[in-house]
């Protein structure tokens, strides 16, 4: 999941493009989508949300300047054998109709970008037991593959949120966690990315994040990794048990982090928006959700989370919420998504979205929706 910037306020033109896999606008997937047991999305409620496309199960969402990318997982036959037919898609910000950008994935779950490339994460690679990491030239090109991922049938979680938790491209330069392992790779160079030697010992990376100077790795602290080297771990003052929280991110002065070690499928349990400075101190709470909270995006004295939405004590489905840093009490209702997504991941909201400059993009049950965001 991505962020970007620069989109018309009002859809119109067309775009096309080719990168690897095809081209043209996109034909209608035939199969049941995601998985034999693919989690669906059963009504979107929203107020001003515009359709952008649809297809089969979407299973991760990114925007840059200029048009958003969404990966769709693809389809099984009646026999439950996958069709490897996953595919890397593409709309303009600024409207027009959707475009392939590569056909033929083997169970795409996640995309980020940079200026040059498009990366994607697949959980189904032929002739693999593993995933694997793939990148894919923005302006054309074939699908190269760079580095080995875990999957869930094989000793580690495939997360459905992975490239947000586990994935950091910076001025060219792109950083992955595959296990318990940092691994990084020059866009100036071929694949596959080499390990980064850090001399862990016992230490177990859980996540990765960065800002404008230094990839930060949380491992029962936050650790920083200065992008201009050496190439050497600096422990940071922030030394509580990060491995209770999650979705990390960072403004150079503190870390933003979600909080949901207690929280639970109901109501009573809430989690937490949480910070704390880079340079000292304990953590902060800063808002409050009810229920488990996934994902968080910031962006300037804006932040976006998805907590659950409630009936009662009774989870019905899940949200997005657009807030203020600074006013605990400045939270806009963007999305309303009642979901069997809740069921996938205890309890999590495993729904796909993306923030850009002036729009929230949330996938439903393999339709992907537009909203803009709040003043």
């Amino acid at each position: 999941m991505g962020g970007g910037a620069g989109e018309a306020p009002e859809p119109n033109g067309t775009g096309s493009f080719n990168v690897g896999g095809g081209a043209g606008e996109a034909p209608e997937p035939t199969g049941n989508g995601g998985s034999p047991e693919a989690p669906s999305i059963d009504s979107v409620e929203c107020q001003g949300c515009e359709l952008i496309a649809e297809g089969t199960t979407i299973r991760d969402v990114a925007t840059d300047a200029e048009r958003v990318y969404w990966v769709e997982y693809g389809t099984f036959d009646d026999l439950g054998n996958y069709e490897e037919n996953g595919r890397l898609m593409a709309a303009p910000l600024a409207g027009g109709q959707p475009v392939v950008l590569a056909d033929g994935l083997g169970g795409p779950t996640g995309v980020e970008t940079s200026s040059s490339y498009i990366y994607v994460a697949v959980e189904r690679p032929p002739g693999k037991l593993g995933g694997s990491l793939l990148r894919i030239p923005i302006g054309g090109g074939t699908a190269d593959e760079i580095g080995d991922l875990p999957t869930e049938d094989f000793g580690s979680v495939f997360v459905f949120d992975w490239m947000e938790r586990s994935f950091v491209v910076h001025e060219g330069t792109a950083y992955w966690l595959s296990g318990y392992f940092i691994y990084k790779l020059p866009e100036s160079e071929a694949g596959p990315g080499p390990q980064v030697d850090l001399r862990l010992g016992t230490r177990e990376p859980e996540a990765i994040f960065g800002d404008a100077s230094n990839l930060y790795v949380s491992m029962i602290g936050i650790w920083k990794l200065p992008y201009a080297g050496p190439e050497a771990l600096v422990e940071t003052p922030v030394r509580d048990q990060t491995s209770l929280y999650s979705s990390f991110s960072t403004d150079g002065e503190y870390v933003y982090a979600l909080d949901s070690s207690k929280a639970s499928t109901d109501s009573l349990t809430p989690s937490y928006l949480i910070r704390t400075p880079l340079d000292a101190g304990a953590w902060k709470r800063v808002a409050q959700y009810p229920g488990k909270t996934t994902h968080l995006v910031l962006d300037g004295s804006d932040y976006f989370v998805d907590p659950g939405v409630f009936v009662g004590d009774e989870r019905v489905g899940c949200s997005i919420v657009q807030g203020k840093l600074g006013d605990a009490e400045a939270k806009t209702t963007l999305v309303s998504l009642p979901s069997s997504y809740l069921e996938t991941s205890e309890g999590n909201c495993m729904v796909p979205w993306a923030t850009s400059a002036m729009s929230v993009y949330v996938a439903n049950a393999g339709s992907l929706y537009r909203v803009a965001r709040a003043p």
